[in-house]
C-alpha cells in the first residue's frame, strides 16, 4: 500500500533532506509544502507541491490524503511580542486545526533541545509553546539536538568559522551541546512512523560535548587554527540587545547568546532505545559529513 507524506518547510535543510529519503521509496508518495518552488528531487512517485506560507491560513484540502505530516517549517526572522503573537506559533495552530478539519494524519512536530519551560530565547520559548499545542497521545513531538551536516544553521556556523579571526566562547564555555547527524534524524523520523511512536522524544548523541571542545573539532574539521577566546555572556548579551536597537547587522544574535546561557542537557537513551536507533557521536558525524563532500 502507498502512502502519502506531507513536509512542511520542504525547501529547508532537513525538509528537502526528508524529501529525498521518502521520495526514493515506492511506499511512499510526497508532498511538499514550501513557499519557495523545492529543488529538483529524483522520486520513484510524481512529487506533489502546494504552496505554503506560514503567514496565510491553512486549507484542509492541502493535506487531503495524508497519512503522515512533518512539519519541518521556522521563520527564524520572526519576532514578536508574545509568543501567542509569533507566526510560527499561529502557523502551526492552523496547521494542527487543519489536520483535525481534514486527514486526522499523524503529525510529527521538530521542536528543539533549547524547547523546555525555562527558555528564554525567542526560538526555544515558541518551540516550547507550540509543544504544548500537540496531543502526544496522538501524534510526536521530536527534540533534536543541533543537527549536523552539510546545511542549516551547522553549515552557517561552519562559513564564519572559515573566516573568523577568532571564536568567542560566551559564558566562558561553560556550556554543553548535544549533536545529531542529519541521517540519524531521518531514520529516527522514518522509525517514529514504522513504530507509531507518540510523545516527546529527544533524539541526539547521549553524551554531552563542551563548547570549547566543539568548536575545537569544528576548526579541525576545518583545517584551520584560531584562538577560542573565553568570555562573559552578559556583557555580550547586552550590546547585541543595543546593536539590534539600531539595526546593526551581526553574525550573531542576543537570542543565539540567551540560547547559548539556557543550554540543557538530556539523556535520550530509553528514547533511542525505544526506536532502536544508534545516533552517532560529533567526531563520527564529521566524518560523514567529510565522506559526504568528497
Amino acid at each position: 500500500m502507498v502512502r502519502r507524506i506531507a513536509i512542511t518547510g520542504a525547501t529547508g535543510f532537513l525538509g528537502v533532506t526528508l524529501a529525498r529519503h521518502f521520495a526514493a521509496d515506492e511506499r511512499w508518495r510526497v508532498r511538499l509544502l514550501a513557499r519557495r518552488s523545492p529543488p529538483p528531487i529524483d522520486s520513484v512517485h510524481p512529487i506533489e507541491a502546494q504552496p505554503y506560507n506560514l503567514e496565510q491560513p491553512v486549507d484542509a484540502s492541502m493535506l487531503g490524503g495524508c497519512d503522515v505530516i512533518v512539519h519541518c517549517a521556522h521563520d527564524l526572522t520572526a519576532r514578536a511580542r508574545g509568543v501567542e503573537n509569533n507566526v510560527n506559533y499561529s502557523a502551526a495552530q492552523a496547521l494542527i486545526q487543519a489536520n483535525e478539519d481534514g486527514p486526522r494524519a499523524r503529525l510529527i512536530f521538530v521542536s528543539t533541545l533549547s524547547a523546555h519551560e525555562d527558555s528564554q530565547s525567542e526560538y526555544g520559548r515558541v518551540k516550547y509553546a507550540t509543544e504544548q499545542l500537540i496531543d502526544c497521545e496522538r501524534h510526536t513531538v521530536l527534540r533534536p539536538g543541533l543537527i549536523i551536516g552539510d546545511g542549516g544553521l551547522f553549515r552557517r556556523m561552519l562559513t564564519q568559522l572559515q573566516s573568523a579571526p577568532c571564536v568567542p566562547l560566551f559564558y566562558f564555555g561553560r556550556r554543553n551541546l548535544q549533536t545529531i547527524w542529519i541521517g540519524d534524524l531521518v531514520k529516527a523520523i522514518e522509525l517514529v512512523i514504522a513504530k507509531r511512536a507518540d510523545g516527546l522524544i529527544p533524539l541526539c548523541h547521549p553524551e554531552p560535548v563542551g563548547l570549547g571542545d566543539f568548536y575545537a573539532s569544528l576548526l579541525v574539521f576545518l583545517n584551520r587554527r584560531v584562538p577560542l577566546i573565553p568570555l562573559p555572556g552578559e556583557p555580550f548579551y547586552w550590546s547585541l540587545r543595543v546593536a539590534e536597537a539600531i539595526g546593526l547587522r551581526l553574525p550573531f544574535s542576543s537570542d543565539n547568546v540567551l540560547g547559548v546561557k539556557h543550554l540543557r542537557c538530556v539523556n535520550p537513551r530509553s528514547a533511542l532505545d525505544r526506536l532502536g536507533l544508534d545516533v552517532s557521536d560529533l567526531q563520527t558525524s564529521l566524518q560523514r559529513l567529510a565522506a559526504a563532500r568528497t
